[in-house]
């Protein structure tokens, strides 16, 4: 059975994300670059340095400490945990758990683990069992995660399981009639649901369905290249568009005739986001004859203000849309500012500087925005007109 979810696993990744279809299948036309397997591919990408520098570089410690806790909250750990091996009357070792607070996964795999090295052959746990397999699952996959040096919290998601049939008896833990983990838990789950919910990266998906269905385009355009900073990879299945080459046209898009081009920059720093979008509007300015070609940035408020500033004048951003709130935690917006101007505030009288402290403030506010702003090159900039390959053939 599980080889079989295997291979349909294998056979949908490889439909979808690769070369393959069904029609290699039925001609058995294919070969090895037409599959995809995903473990494979991980495995291939991660460890290329290269690769790994793109997305950036965290230290080996990340998952078991960061980001454990924050995928699982008091599931995958204890904040205050004290243990002691101690040895018992009939010479058996265990672990004697002084404070109970946290580390409900960590407790239990560092328990078992403690059993089956400690305690007498005949008095083993058993590894035919629920619980040793979800500590074997848990703790090879941890160990095997933190080797790879780029971690995302996301790459634990399969560790849910595991988690829960270690972790989920310790929330019960009462403390006189209360079960103060349990609470917490429920607060835990709230309170991410709202953060990464309506808070974290919130404001990519809107402004990518607005830009295929409410952006308000001339109709000689035909091009439109749409540079992404400081944001996760943008979703494209909004805009409704088809693949190259795939010859769909019209009731799939829901701009027919438009092309959208996403430059994903990541965490790219300002000179560079800078000089790539000069190069987008340059090319635009370059074929204004021919064709029109709309440059945008995406990108979080505080961003976008140093991308302009750090362009020396050779750029010219326009907003043309805030989506609030957003935030990134990778690139936080400046805020240190706003305390200075509050602690120099509060020295003066109240009726002289409060309107001075709203504007702060909601300058800070809308610092927690994602912004789209109209990318040209600034007047009197002279751009360098490169000759196209067609050109240069003809």
């Amino acid at each position: 059975m599980f080889l079989l979810v295997c291979l349909v696993i294998i056979l949908a990744d490889s439909l979808y994300y690769g070369d393959l279809t069904l029609w290699k299948l039925w001609e058995l036309d294919m070969d090895w670059s037409d599959w995809k397997v995903t473990p494979v591919q991980f495995v291939l990408y991660n460890v290329v340095p290269g690769n790994l520098d793109k997305h950036g570089t965290h230290p080996h410690y990340l998952h078991a400490l960061i980001n454990i806790p924050l995928l699982f909250g008091p599931l995958g750990r204890y904040t205050i945990v004290l243990y002691c091996i101690v040895l018992d009357s009939s010479g058996n070792y265990y672990l004697n758990l002084f404070f109970y607070s946290g580390f409900c996964t960590h407790w239990a795999v560092a328990n078992f683990y403690a059993s089956v090295f400690g305690n007498r052959w005949g008095q083993k746990p058993s590894i035919r069992n629920a619980s040793a397999l979800a500590a074997f699952g848990f703790t090879v996959s941890l160990a095997a995660l933190s080797v790879f040096p780029h971690q995302e919290p996301r790459f634990l998601l399969p560790l849910v399981v595991p988690c829960v049939l270690l972790g989920a008896n310790g929330l019960r833990h009462r403390v006189g009639a209360y079960r103060p983990l349990l609470t917490l838990w429920y607060v835990f789950n709230v309170g991410a649901v709202l953060f990464f919910g309506l808070v974290h990266q919130a404001g990519v998906v809107p402004t990518v369905r607005w830009l295929g269905e409410g952006m308000e385009l001339e109709e000689s355009t035909s091009e439109v290249a749409v540079v992404f900073s400081k944001t996760y990879m943008p979703p494209r299945f909004p805009l409704l568009q088809a693949a190259h080459g795939t010859g769909h046209s019209g009731c799939l898009h829901n701009r027919p005739g438009v092309r959208f081009r996403f430059h994903d920059l990541s965490g790219a720093p300002a000179p560079e986001v800078g000089k790539k979008l000069t190069s987008l509007a340059s090319r635009g300015d370059y074929l204004r004859g021919v064709k029109r070609i709309e440059t945008l940035l995406v990108a979080p408020r505080h961003v976008a203000r140093q991308v302009e500033a750090d362009a020396g004048g050779a750029l010219v951003l326009a907003p043309l849309r805030h989506s609030f709130p957003h935030l990134s935690v990778e690139a936080p917006p400046p805020t240190a500012r706003v305390g200075d101007a509050v602690a120099e505030l509060l020295a003066r009288p109240a009726a002289a500087g409060m309107a001075e402290l709203g504007r702060e403030l909601f300058e800070a506010l809308a610092d927690f925005s994602l912004v789209v702003c109209r990318v040209e090159v600034a007047p009197g900039i002279k751009t360098v007109r490169v000759q196209t390959e067609r050109a240069n053939h003809s």
